[in-house]
């Protein structure tokens, strides 16, 4: 019984709080642009290994393929390919999976 009325309240606390919040600021929400960011720079997403780790922790070779989406177009690194990142902004990094957020970048060979 206090399980049910435990799942009771939760699920009454749930719907109370958000029908609020999505009728509160309607038709602000429809002025808003979401294509205007306040960082410049490149999404990267993809497999990619460092080339020598001793020398530089820039320099990527591309594993299986790389996605870079940034100044409204998107372009693909297919395998084999190097890639070297200026300005790193974010980067998070799993063997050779790489997903980050860069200031630049160039395509080295």
């Amino acid at each position: 019984m206090k399980m049910k009325s435990l799942c009771l309240f939760i699920g009454m606390l749930v719907i109370t709080m958000t029908i609020p919040v999505t009728l509160a600021n309607y038709d602000e929400m429809g002025n808003i642009d979401f294509n205007n960011t306040s960082l410049d720079g490149y999404y990267l997403f993809g497999f990619m290994s460092l080339i020598d780790p001793e020398t530089s922790n820039s320099e990527f070779e591309v594993v299986s393929f790389v996605f870079i989406r940034g100044n409204g177009e998107t372009t693909r690194l297919n395998q084999g390919e190097m890639i070297k990142i200026y300005a790193p902004i974010f980067g998070l990094v799993f063997n050779n999976f790489f997903i980050g957020y860069v200031g630049d970048y160039s395509i080295i060979g």
